[in-house]
C-alpha cells in the first residue's frame, strides 16, 4: 500500500495484483513455497532429556515434533505434514575447523505416521564454520524408508567417509 500525504492509505490497483499473481507462476512459485516453510508459524516442540547423538540443540520453529535424545540415538518424532527445527551445535568455537555434527557411530532418525518434510537448519555460532555427518541418518514413514529430510547450513556440508543416509 501506499500513503498519500494526507496519511490516508490507498488501496493497490488490480493491474498490480495480477502482475503480482504472474511472477508467481514458474520458478518464482517453488521461491513461494520455500518461503512459506520458512515463515514464523505456530510450533511445538518437546525435547526429552538426555544425552545427544546429533551435537547440536534443536528449537523447533514451524510444526510439531517429538525429539527424544540418547547418547548414540537421537530420534526426531514428526507429527505434523511440514516442520521446521534450528540446531545451535555445541561446539562454538570461531575458527576454520569442521564442526562434527554427528559423530561416527551416531545416528539421528527421523520419524512419523504420514509423509512429512522436515528442514534441519543448522545455524553455527561462526556462521562460516561448515558442518560434517560421519554418523548415519535415517527417515521413515510407518516403519518404511520414507519421508523428505533437508539439511541447511550456512557454512556448508560436509558428508563424512563413515557418513550413511538412508531416507525417502
Amino acid at each position: 500500500m501506499q500513503q498519500q500525504s494526507t496519511g490516508q492509505r490507498m488501496m493497490r490497483t488490480p493491474g498490480r495484483r495480477a502482475g503480482r499473481s504472474r511472477l508467481l507462476g514458474g520458478a518464482s512459485a517453488l521461491a513461494a513455497t520455500a518461503m512459506l516453510l520458512l515463515a514464523p508459524q505456530q510450533a511445538s516442540a518437546q525435547v526429552a532429556v538426555g544425552g545427544r547423538a546429533f551435537e547440536a540443540n534443536p528449537t523447533a520453529i514451524d510444526g510439531s515434533v517429538t525429539i527424544t535424545r540418547t547418547d548414540t540415538l537421537d530420534t526426531v518424532r514428526v507429527n505434523s505434514a511440514e516442520a521446521v527445527i534450528t540446531w545451535r551445535p555445541v561446539d562454538t568455537a570461531t575458527s576454520a575447523s569442521v564442526i562434527d555434527i554427528l559423530p561416527t557411530g551416531n545416528a539421528l532418525a527421523f520419524t512419523g505416521d504420514v509423509n512429512y518434510t522436515v528442514l534441519n537448519r543448522v545455524i553455527p555460532d561462526d556462521p562460516s564454520r561448515a558442518i560434517q555427518f560421519n554418523g548415519t541418518v535415517i527417515s521413515t514413514v510407518g516403519g518404511a524408508l520414507g519421508g523428505n529430510v533437508w539439511f541447511y547450513s550456512p557454512g556448508g556440508i560436509i558428508a563424512g567417509p563413515s557418513s550413511v543416509f538412508l531416507v525417502g
